[in-house]
């Protein structure tokens, strides 16, 4: 299973105005292993492998671990609990008990449970897994005697969930749910429709992101309780209908996929992804194409997804930063020292950059 590498050379620009050379670096995963999500420090990679039902969890170190049936859809914080989902079937996946099923009802095979950043809690489907409380169901909002729920992100310690309420077609909104405060429904974007739901949680549970239909299409928002809800012109920069799939602790860096294009929004705007990698950080990622990004780690310099590979297959893939993605047009700087500082390093040393290409 021989894995694509692709490294990049950055110049990082210091508070003295001196250039320290670091590495982007870009590897991509064999044909139909795909990677789902990241751990804390970005450090454990989890996924599922198409067509072979594998759920796996990977370090550079060890390589893939399989981890039995299913897909692998979550994981801590510390990378040592995974939510798993065979089937229909939720299970939690520790090292030292292995793949223990949990007592959540109704999911589909293909629903993607998430895990809390702690280990302590799973949700999928209406259902809330804790491992000291158990399971219990959401409650629906006021004012409803009906509805369903679509849970897709959990808070760091399990105390806040988020997804989608439908309650007629297409009515659905995102909602937000505490143990004191039940659920609640957060809305539409301003000038759109009641047809969105809740994708994404920061580590405090008080951003929320997701798509809903906005004044000129499907767009990303992004929900405080200050501002309520805030489309970010995901669908005005020409991507299509976006999914966020992940975001920062902090809610600094949102990633997620839209019209088969990995986007990144870091504050001012929504980016190709690809683009950013490209321009900012010095990667030729060689004829891959980056299609949706799934995961991001805490610090925001460690994205997983998948893609495809030049030879013509479908494959995850995982890119390490030395820094975080800066917000649109803030990667001017480090673009021309980046350029500055290669063709430095070329003139200086020929011979090992000639060396370094033919190794990546």
């Amino acid at each position: 299973m021989r894995m694509m590498r692709v490294l990049g050379v950055v110049a990082v620009m210091s508070m003295s105005g001196t250039a320290a050379v670091a590495q982007a670096t870009f590897m991509s995963f064999p044909a139909n292993h795909v990677a789902q999500e990241v751990s804390a420090d970005g450090s454990v990679v989890v996924g599922g492998v198409n067509g072979g039902g594998q759920a796996f969890r990977w370090t550079e170190a060890g390589g893939f671990a399989f981890l039995g049936a299913g897909v692998a859809w979550g994981v801590s914080g510390d990378g040592d609990a995974i939510a798993i989902n065979n089937n229909g079937g939720i299970s939690r996946w520790t090292p030292a008990t292995g793949a223990v099923g949990l007592p959540i009802s109704g999911a589909f095979s293909g629903a993607a449970p998430a895990i809390s950043r702690d280990g302590s809690t799973v949700v999928c489907g209406n259902q809330r897994w804790n491992s000291l409380t158990g399971t219990t169901s959401f409650p629906l909002p006021a004012g409803f005697a009906t509805g369903s729920f679509s849970t897709n992100d959990v808070s760091n310690d399990g105390s806040v969930v988020t997804g989608g309420f439908g309650y007629g077609t297409p009515l659905s909104q995102p909602f937000r749910w505490t143990a004191a405060g039940g659920t609640q429904l957060l809305g539409h974007i301003p000038g759109g429709a009641p047809n969105s739901a809740g994708t994404v949680i920061s580590g405090d549970g008080s951003q929320i992101a997701g798509m809903g239909q906005g004044p000129t299409g499907f767009d990303t928002f992004r929900w405080t309780q200050p501002l309520g809800m805030v489309g970010l012109g995901v669908v005005a920069a020409g991507f299509g209908a976006p999914y966020p799939r992940d975001m920062t602790p902090d809610g600094n860096v949102l990633v997620g996929t839209a019209g088969f294009t990995a986007f990144v929004w870091s504050g001012a705007g929504p980016e190709n992804l690809q683009e950013v990698l490209e321009r900012d950080f010095g990667l030729n990622l060689n004829g891959y194409e980056l299609q949706f990004v799934n995961g991001v780690s805490d610090d925001g310099r460690t994205l997983v997804g998948l893609g495809h590979h030049p030879s013509g297959f479908n494959s995850g893939w995982v890119v390490h930063l030395p820094s975080t993605i800066p917000a649109p047009g803030g990667g001017t700087l480090l673009a021309m020292a980046l350029v500055i500082a290669a063709r430095r390093r070329r003139a200086r040393v020929p011979s090992r950059a000639a060396d370094s290409r033919a190794r990546s």
